[in-house]
């Protein structure tokens, strides 16, 4: 038990870095569901690795470590019960974060009507989406 949950626990940890590796890093643009297709799609395989990885072991983790278990697991309409002013921020590392958080970052593009129409009734609701464009510094030296 103990090797077998040793193994899951290294490949999430895998998979969790090999996603971070994969993401694209676009530095002057958001992501572009073409252009960063091979890096969204190869993020997506590290996701589903960490997402396996995890089930394989969370029946024997989740009661352990409770807050490990809703931090890497919870949902995103689970994390919004949570949040007094929601979270804005789909990028950091704060607020709505985990396993479910990436996958509707990562599958933005693609998520299903009956799961828009179900998230869009929550307080707070941010719309799925591939990273933006960075914010253009603002330049006080000119006028508007």
């Amino acid at each position: 038990m103990h090797d077998s949950l040793l193994a899951d626990i290294h490949a999430l940890r895998g998979a969790g870095e090999g996603l971070q590796s994969a993401a694209p890093l676009p530095m002057d643009r958001g992501w572009d569901g073409t252009r960063d297709r091979a890096a969204i799609e190869a993020a997506k395989e590290q996701w589903k690795a960490a997402r396996t990885a995890y089930e394989y072991s969370e029946g024997a983790l989740a009661p352990l470590f409770p807050d490990l278990d809703a931090s890497l697991d919870a949902r995103y309409d689970d994390f919004l019960a949570g949040l007094p002013r929601g979270d804005d921020r789909l990028f950091d590392d704060q607020g709505v974060v985990g396993l479910h958080a990436i996958e509707r970052i990562l599958y933005a593009d693609r998520i299903p009507p009956r799961i828009t129409a179900f998230e869009a009734k929550l307080d707070f609701y941010q719309r799925p989406h591939f990273r933006a464009p960075p914010k253009k510094p603002h330049n006080s030296t000119t006028c508007s």
